[in-house]
């Protein structure tokens, strides 16, 4: 009897989680599974874990600059299941995606009480942007999940010492899988001092609880990355001003995340215009409500944390839509609640409207899904699994077996030929990017490939399909291929120099 009647207080997420998943595999089975240079090498690690070679590139370097429990999760359910890292990562994004809402929907109804504000509201959650991120076998999806759960158990009333420590596991587990996990410790540890404000004793027992895990298991993966072998790869901190290109590229994944249309655009700006309202003139009543709170505290912090991330060490990576889904989730919380709450002042006059409103946003962006998607593919910011395989084998074990392999896009042949991986290596550029720095060596460089070839010891592929790596023909070593001794095979999408 308590079943039946869980199930039928939970149809509308049902009915919500069943079309997600449809969609989700529709989207996959369609233009394939979404990897980026990022997916590359989560991918490569979480192989090396199933083949017990540790938490490493395929090259065998200890990948320290990206955390570790995204991969093992992808190993070990590979490992279980028997199936490919690449296609594990598509059944657990759809199984992310159904947590994520179903927490996202049950926070929404139980702060407004209201099932069509709640039901509208976590479908917001599906518009394409956010979608495309629950495609992709990069962390975002389990990372939503996790953080979604977090605001969940944090919001309940009544919270002992093993909320707060599951909490805290929680915590733990996100901040293991994308370091972004700190910002929301933080706002986790300042929540439960605004909670619980003049309990000293349960501050401090509750923070302890929600940072201990995380210490812990941050002291675990530190010991181990100090204790291995392997050649380590790191990346470059350096302290740079966040740049007026900066501020830009934010503004137009701002406007392609949330107003990817014209008439999501002025849907959207309307409730953000309503909402502004009911939050300047209840100030007063809105500021004591918890998940007005935990919404304002999330995207404070997660800016915070980009503003840090870019000024230090992420400053010559470019925004892109998955970095606003954590705050994409946190504003959609926060509009809803605040939209509710003009409700319950104006009763019915503008229900109506908010619930139309809505509507027609959710229309507008399905209405552009299919534009959407085909952008993506096309320009190469999404990626088809299928051009990971842009030479065939027999012809890549002819002209490339034994040697040495530059490329301009080390992630699709490393994961087409995972059996090369050590071999294969990027082309040379004049100017590093992510140092912002003149490749001194460049020449040296370029003349040491030159003799390579010449020797049958290496071989140029250079990938034409959307592109992983993000480098261009044109902005790569162009001049080693302009040699009239060197033979070509074009194959595909691909061209091997040899």
């Amino acid at each position: 009897m308590k079943l039946f009647q869980s199930i039928q207080k939970n149809i509308p997420f049902l009915l919500i989680a069943i079309t997600a998943s449809a969609l989700l595999s529709y989207y996959t089975g369609k233009y394939g599974v979404s990897i980026c240079v990022d997916c590359v090498n989560y991918m490569e690690a979480a192989n090396s874990i199933k083949n017990g070679l540790g938490y490493s590139n395929c090259a065998g370097e200890l990948m320290n600059h990206f955390p570790p429990f995204y991969s093992i999760l992808l190993a070990a359910a590979s490992f279980i299941s028997g199936i490919d890292v690449t296609d594990i990562g598509i059944v657990l994004n759809i199984c992310c995606l159904c947590v994520f809402l179903y927490f996202s929907y049950s926070v929404l109804l139980y702060w407004t009480q209201h099932r069509a504000i709640s039901i509208v509201s976590t479908l917001w959650l599906l518009t394409t942007p956010m979608m495309f991120v629950f495609n992709a076998n990069q962390t975002e999806p389990f990372f939503l999940a996790v953080l979604s759960g977090i605001v969940y158990t944090l919001l309940k009333p009544n919270k002992n010492f093993k909320s707060h420590l599951f909490i805290g596991i929680l915590l733990a587990a996100m901040t293991l899988t994308r370091y972004a996990g700190v910002c929301f410790i933080a706002g986790a540890v300042l929540y439960i001092f605004i909670e619980n404000w003049g309990n000293f004793k349960k501050i401090s027992l509750f923070t302890l609880c929600a940072i201990t895990p995380f210490l812990l298991s941050f002291l675990v993966w530190k010991w181990y990355t100090s204790h291995s072998n392997a050649n380590i790869t790191s990346r470059a901190i350096l302290f740079h001003f966040v740049s007026s290109q900066h501020w830009h590229e934010l503004w137009l994944t701002i406007k392609s995340f949330f107003f990817n249309n014209t008439i999501s655009f002025y849907c959207l700006l309307l409730l953000l215009f309503f909402a502004s309202i009911s939050s300047f003139k209840y100030f007063k009543e809105l500021r004591k409500n918890r998940l007005i709170i935990s919404s304002f505290l999330g995207l404070m912090f997660y800016f915070l944390f980009l503003m840090v991330s870019i000024s230090w060490v992420d400053f010559a990576i470019p925004f892109d839509n998955r970095l606003l889904a954590p705050a994409s989730f946190f504003l959609t919380l926060f509009l809803s609640t605040t939209l509710f709450f003009s409700l319950t002042k104006y009763n019915t006059i503008l229900y109506p409207l908010f619930i139309l409103l809505g509507g027609v946003y959710l229309l507008g962006n399905f209405k552009k899904a299919h534009i959407f998607w085909e952008k993506y593919r096309n320009e190469g910011e999404g990626y088809n699994s299928s051009f990971f395989e842009p030479i065939p084998e027999e012809v890549f074990t002819r002209f490339c077996e034994n040697k040495i392999i530059y490329t301009n896009n080390p992630g699709a042949v490393k994961l087409s030929f995972p059996n090369s991986c050590a071999m294969i290596h990027p082309l040379p550029f004049q100017y590093i990017e992510i140092n912002h720095q003149v490749n001194a060596n460049f020449t040296e460089h370029c003349a040491a490939i030159k003799n390579e070839m010449k020797n049958k010891s290496a071989a140029i592929v250079l990938v034409q399909s959307p592109k992983i790596s993000g480098t261009s023909l044109e902005s790569s070593s162009m001049s080693l291929i302009q040699d009239s001794s060197f033979n070509f095979y074009s194959v595909g999408n691909s061209i091997i120099c040899y």
